[in-house]
């Protein structure tokens, strides 16, 4: 959720920039991409959701070999996603923001900005799940330590006789 959240945030900079710095065609052929940036987001979103609950599986039957293999799977993957993605979109740009019923004057323009955002896709993919393996690994460090919410198992207390 806080990564839909963060998206919104920057598409709304980037149309706040545009914004203040250039006319309304900018303006609406910048805002007019966020509906396929948001599409993006979400199967990103969804790629590191389905990457943490394998690692999360594979860490809790104690299988180190799989969870190795599925984090360099993952890299791999998302990093092959997001070179399908650059080509995809660099060749249905157009195609896509016509289906969306962009206006015809700002088509140029937005055109132009979602070229550049899927340059920014083999690396901004694997980045995200990057990042989305980095909280996982916060998180279980963190419970490893509290232990106090955690699902692992504790370590046995040692008992006291006062006899």
């Amino acid at each position: 959720m806080l990564s839909n959240v963060l998206q919104v945030l920057f598409n709304m900079s980037d149309i706040a920039v545009v914004g203040r710095f250039s006319g309304p065609i900018a303006l609406g052929a910048v805002g007019s991409t966020a509906t396929l940036v948001t599409l993006f987001t979400g199967f990103l979103i969804g790629l590191g959701s389905g990457i943490n609950a394998l690692v999360a599986r594979f860490l809790g039957a104690g299988s180190r070999e799989e969870t190795q293999r599925t984090v360099h799977t993952a890299l791999a993957l998302s990093l092959i996603f997001g070179a399908v993605l650059l080509l995809l979109g660099e060749l249905t740009a157009v195609p896509l923001l016509k289906l969306l019923g962009t206006k015809e004057e700002l088509i140029d323009g937005a055109t132009i900005y979602l070229r550049i955002y899927f340059l920014g896709m083999p690396l901004w993919w694997t980045g995200g799940v990057i990042v989305y393996l980095a909280m996982f690994a916060i998180g279980m460090i963190h419970l490893k330590k509290s232990r106090t919410y955690s699902m692992l198992p504790r370590e046995p207390k040692e008992e006291v006789n006062d006899k």
